[in-house]
């Protein structure tokens, strides 16, 4: 019971409240919880074998005690089988597939904020990297000298931290910079 009280409970509580503790899941509590009854099976065995007393009621009334407990747990066990473990597990599942979500969410809100920050030029040029255009003839494309075009993928490489044309094209793709119908795919 104390088990439950100091780890199932709470982690249930920080599960309500969106957090999955990665250190405990309650597939690791429903396969242990019923040793209980075992060990309760196990001291009324001890008392039967190796216990005696001048008095019999009070070996039996302990021995009535002992089962009634086992009982109870038995019940026990089996509502939270039924009831407690799915329970947790359906709400495990709901609160692990909304972080995930946030997580994406998050990845989607800071991949914005970087394609916020690219200037007019910096997407022109993105769009002709993502079909296949060197520097030097982007640099004739737009009537600009191929240093500056230079210039140009190392201000996009360092505010995109990509590092290459195809992922440029990928970002390019995703953000509605080109269309994928418009990529020669040679």
């Amino acid at each position: 019971m104390d088990y439950e009280d100091n780890v199932v409970f709470p982690y249930v509580e920080q599960l309500q409240n969106g957090i999955v503790p990665p250190e405990f899941k309650i597939d690791d509590f429903a396969d242990h919880h019923d040793s209980v009854v075992s060990k309760l099976n196990e001291l009324k065995d001890i008392f039967l074998q190796h216990y005696t007393l001048p008095n019999t009621h009070l070996l039996s009334n302990a021995l009535l005690l002992i089962s009634e407990c086992g009982k109870d747990l038995v019940s026990h066990c089996e509502i939270e089988d039924r009831l407690l473990v799915p329970s947790v597990k359906k709400l495990e599942s709901t609160v692990t597939s909304n972080a995930k979500n946030k997580k994406q969410t998050k990845a989607q809100n800071h991949s914005d904020e970087r394609f916020e920050t690219l200037s007019e030029r910096e997407k022109d040029i993105i769009q002709l990297v993502s079909h296949g255009l060197s520097n030097k003839e982007i640099a004739d494309k737009r009537c600009l000298s191929f240093h500056t075009i230079t210039t140009y993928r190392k201000n996009i490489t360092s505010k995109l931290n990509i590092h290459s044309s195809a992922a440029l094209t990928i970002f390019a793709i995703l953000h509605n910079i080109v269309d994928p119908k418009e990529i020669d795919l040679k």
